[in-house]
C-alpha cells in the first residue's frame, strides 16, 4: 500500500509538472506570473501565513512551518485552481478573456510526536504560456511579429515544527525550485521564404532553507489570542543553465522546423 501511494504521489507531481496554466500577459516578463503561494488557507486569509496558526487539527502550514502547533491529524491534500481574467488595452482596443484550470498543489502532513509536525509540498511556482502575434504592412509586404512562451518553474518542500512549549514553537522547510521555461522571438516577411528566430531556454535548479518561528498567547477569559510569527530564508545555491540560439528555417508543418541553420 505504501508503494502504491508513493508512486501515486509522484505521478499526481509529474502531470502538475507537465501543466500549462498561465493566462497573464505578463507571464512574458521574468521567470512568469507567479502562482506561489497558492494553498487554500493561505488564499482565503488574503495570504497571511507568517503569524496564522490555524483552530483546526488538520491544517498544515508550510508558510511558517513553526506554525503548526495545533496540527494534529495526518492530512493529505490534492487542491486545484480555476483562474478568469479579463483584459483590455487601448492599443487597437483589443479585448481578451483568458481563463485556466489546474492542480494547484499536492501535499502530504503527519503529526510525528505531540510536539514534532512534519509535511511535504508539491506545487507549481511559476508558469510562461502566451503568444503574441503583431502584424505591420510595409510597402506592400507583411511584417509578422510572433513572440511565443512556456514552461513552469516548480516547488517541492519539506517542512518540520517542533512545539517548545504551549507558547513558542520553532520549525523549518528545505525549498528546492526547479523547472524549464522557454521564449521565442520570431520574425518573418511574406515575401521572404524564410523565418527568423531568437530562441531562450532556461532550465533552473535553486535550493534555500526557511526558519521560522512563532508565539501565541490565548486568554481564556476573552478568549483573545495575540500570535506573533517570523521567518526567514537563506543559504540560496542556484544553478541556471541559458541557452540562446539565433536560426533561420522554415515550417514543412505546423509546428516542425525544416532547413534550419544556427547562426
Amino acid at each position: 500500500m505504501k508503494k502504491i501511494f508513493v508512486l501515486s504521489f509522484i505521478s499526481v507531481g509529474y502531470f502538475l509538472n507537465a501543466q500549462s496554466l498561465s493566462n497573464s500577459p505578463y507571464a512574458t516578463y521574468g521567470i512568469g506570473d507567479v502562482k506561489y503561494d497558492n494553498t487554500i488557507e493561505t488564499s482565503s486569509m488574503g495570504g497571511i501565513s507568517t503569524a496564522f496558526i490555524s483552530d483546526f487539527s488538520s491544517n498544515f502550514n508550510f508558510g511558517n512551518p513553526a506554525n503548526n502547533s495545533n496540527f494534529e491529524l495526518t492530512s493529505i491534500k490534492l487542491e486545484a485552481t480555476n483562474e478568469n481574467n479579463y483584459f483590455k488595452t487601448d492599443y487597437n482596443n483589443t479585448k481578451s478573456t483568458k481563463h485556466s484550470t489546474y492542480l494547484s498543489n499536492i501535499s502530504i502532513a503527519f503529526p510525528i510526536s505531540s510536539k514534532i509536525k512534519m509535511g511535504f509540498l508539491y506545487q507549481p511556482y511559476s508558469s510562461k504560456s502566451y503568444e503574441v502575434v503583431h502584424d505591420e504592412t510595409i510597402d506592400g509586404a507583411i511584417n509578422r511579429n510572433i513572440f511565443k512562451g512556456s514552461g513552469t518553474l516548480n516547488t517541492a518542500q519539506l517542512a518540520v515544527s517542533y512545539k517548545i512549549n504551549s507558547q513558542f514553537a520553532v520549525g523549518a522547510r528545505a525549498n528546492y525550485y526547479f523547472g524549464n521555461l522557454y521564449d521565442l522571438n520570431e520574425f518573418s516577411i511574406s515575401t521572404a521564404d524564410l523565418t527568423n528566430g531568437y530562441e531562450t531556454k532556461n532550465s533552473i535548479k535553486n535550493f534555500n532553507f526557511t526558519l521560522g518561528t512563532s508565539y501565541q498567547s490565548i486568554n481564556t477569559r476573552t478568549d483573545r489570542k495575540l500570535t506573533i510569527g517570523a521567518t526567514a530564508t537563506f543559504g540560496n545555491t542556484s544553478n541556471m543553465t541559458t541557452n540562446y540560439i539565433n536560426s533561420t528555417y522554415y515550417y514543412s508543418d505546423v509546428d516542425t522546423k525544416a532547413g534550419e541553420t544556427i547562426y
